[in-house]
């Protein structure tokens, strides 16, 4: 869902569930000419708080680190990037609320 809302935006999905020894990035996508390294974070109901909030410090160090990987792997360390947050909400019965934060 979090591809496909990515894509209707424009974006160009590259990889999905990309692995390195810091952890794995969701997605990696194109946006213009900028590399999008995308954490997607699911709930299907609010009791421990909206999705978004469970991307902390330490999960911004991994998928900074996962990035900086991915990017030396594929030579590609001089290329513009960001790291963005996608949070889905399945709200039982109702339609997913999405949320994307650009540049956490």
């Amino acid at each position: 869902m979090a591809a496909q809302f990515l894509t209707d935006l424009g974006y160009k999905i590259i990889d999905r569930q990309y692995r390195t020894r810091f952890g794995e990035i969701d997605l990696v996508a194109q946006d213009g000419h900028e590399l999008v390294f995308v954490e997607v974070k699911t709930r299907t109901n609010l009791e421990f708080g909206h999705p978004e909030e469970a991307v902390h410090s330490l999960k911004l160090s991994r998928m900074s680190a996962a990035g900086d990987w991915y990017l030396r792997e594929r030579k590609l360390e001089s290329a513009s990037h960001r790291y963005d947050v996608v949070a889905i909400t399945w709200i039982e019965g109702g339609v997913p609320e999405i949320v994307h934060l650009k540049a956490v």
